[in-house]
């Protein structure tokens, strides 16, 4: 089962608690200082009994430096716990007993690729290239696949250490004889890295925790996606647990939501929000060109828009609360009538972010129209189309006649004007049947009732006494039709 780690006092984290997450690729993002190498290096003991003295090194000369005298970290699981502190000279467990709880998280290695140098510094040692001999074929079709080259057919490999293990990789170069070749020196720096971190996931024990400090260095946007790619593939493969901590934007926008947890700080509390969704991660890391929406949604008309903007806001306020700003992204545009959207859906709208997810909300008499034609010839998919519960004029119109005095009474509260009197709905603006009359009968008599209002109060024209109203018959919907607005909007959190 999942263990936690609780982290208090340690660099720039007062108090955060982290669940350790399941086998899987994980990507973890915040803004500088937020806890991400902390984090990892507290991960990284549960493997590595050094990893405390190396990661949160004190001074020798004054204990007015770099002192943790009041951190602890706490690793708990399957109902125990053991907390780490520093005491004089080293880390110490209490309860001592408690010392190899960590084995019970079930890692059976972890490896660890920091942001430091030694992760792309080349061998230094010389070497007579005797007992050359190929690298493995699933290593070298990795690095190409990575790197979109095949020059990596030509890897080889060669042991410094008799029986220590110690490898060098070499790049044949040409066809000679005697074979010419590259050493790890002349290797870009994105490369050796990738090489390493590959040999040593090739080698590792299922079921291991994989740590890796800001990925993207020395790597180009392509190749940190395609690396991230075969670390989702190898994790899955050998049932890894993999957290990547990563600033870049392209991981970000490429794996989206399902994959990234975003750390924030919410006054002394470092927290977690999983699933995050990409638009406020850019947001938050300053990204201004990347802020493209996690979902553009058409609508029909400005009716439509500003309806459909009402009700989101209501859902967003209802279900996150305080947390508000942490909902996904929603644009609504007006594109001007049924055909108009469609064609929009069909033919891919245009310049979008591949990261943005397009959707139609279309009124409800659309369904009647030509709606299900165009889905049963191929020119649609219907999982990107949705429906309001009504069309909006009509409903609004047959609001405002069945509830005018409730209407007039909310009308007068948001406009703090007690005199005002809301125009009754004609017979001739409430048409039965469904389609074109209806629609244009209802639309009319709402114009005609916001205008006649405005031209009774001094400060607010036709447009705006139009927008109140749209606001009221939101609010009102949002309580008796909460069910259907729910189904509606809920699947985009």
């Amino acid at each position: 089962m999942p263990g936690t780690i609780t982290i208090r006092n340690l660099k720039g984290i007062s108090n955060f608690n982290y669940e350790i997450p399941g086998p899987g690729l994980h990507l973890l993002s915040g803004e500088n200082g937020s806890g991400k190498t902390t984090l990892l290096a507290c991960l990284r003991r549960i493997g590595y009994k050094n990893a405390f003295p190396v990661h949160f090194a004190t001074s020798a000369q004054s204990v007015q430096l770099d002192n943790y005298g009041n951190a602890t970290i706490e690793y708990s699981i399957n109902g125990r716990s053991v907390v780490y502190g520093y005491r004089s000279e080293r880390w110490t467990p209490r309860p001592r007993s408690g010392a190899g709880l960590i084995q019970d998280f079930g890692f059976p290695n972890v490896i660890y690729a920091g942001a430091v140098a030694d992760r792309i510094t080349p061998n230094a040692q010389d070497f007579v290239p005797a007992r050359v001999r190929s690298a493995g074929a699933a290593l070298i079709a990795s690095l190409n696949q990575v790197f979109e080259t095949d020059k990596f057919d030509q890897l080889k490999v060669i042991n410094l250490t008799t029986g220590a293990g110690n490898q060098a990789f070499l790049l044949r170069v040409g066809r000679g004889n005697p074979a010419k070749y590259h050493t790890e020196k002349n290797f870009g720096l994105g490369e050796l890295c990738v090489l390493k971190l590959m040999l040593s996931l090739q080698d590792c024990p299922n079921n291991s925790l994989v740590l890796i400090d800001e990925l993207e260095m020395a790597l180009h946007p392509m190749a940190q996606i395609k690396f991230v790619e075969y670390l989702k593939e190898i994790s899955a493969q050998k049932n890894l647990t993999t957290i990547v901590s990563t600033h870049s934007a392209s991981l970000i926008k490429y794996f989206g939501r399902n994959y990234l947890s975003f750390l924030v700080k919410e006054g002394d509390e470092t927290k977690v929000l999983k699933k995050c969704f990409p638009t406020y991660a850019l947001g938050q890391l300053g990204f201004g060109e990347e802020r493209a929406p996690d979902y553009l949604i058409y609508v029909e008309d400005r009716a439509a828009r500003r309806i459909s903007e009402i009700l989101w806001q209501s859902m967003v306020a209802d279900r996150l609360g305080a947390r508000a700003a942490y909902a996904p992204t929603v644009h609504f545009v007006e594109i001007g009538g049924i055909n108009n959207v469609l064609n929009m859906l069909k033919n891919g709208g245009g310049l979008v972010p591949e990261q943005t997810s397009i959707l139609a909300l279309l009124d409800l008499d659309a369904k009647t129209e030509t709606l299900q034609s165009a889905i049963d010839t191929g020119n649609l998919k219907a999982q990107q189309l949705r429906y309001l519960p009504w069309t909006p004029e009509v409903g609004i119109i047959q609001y405002l006649s069945g509830h005018h005095a409730a209407a007039q009474d909310s009308l007068r509260q948001l406009t703090n004007t007690a005199y005002v009197r809301l125009p009754q709905v004609a017979d001739d603006e409430l048409v039965e049947d469904a389609g074109g009359p209806q629609r244009r009968a209802a639309k009319n008599g709402l114009n005609r009732i916001c205008q006649e209002t405005a031209d009774a109060l001094p400060n607010l024209d036709a447009a705006e006494i139009k927008d109140l109203i749209y606001r009221i018959f939101c609010d009102r919907s949002f309580v008796e039709d909460r069910a259907r607005i729910q189904a509606l909007f809920g699947p985009l959190f």
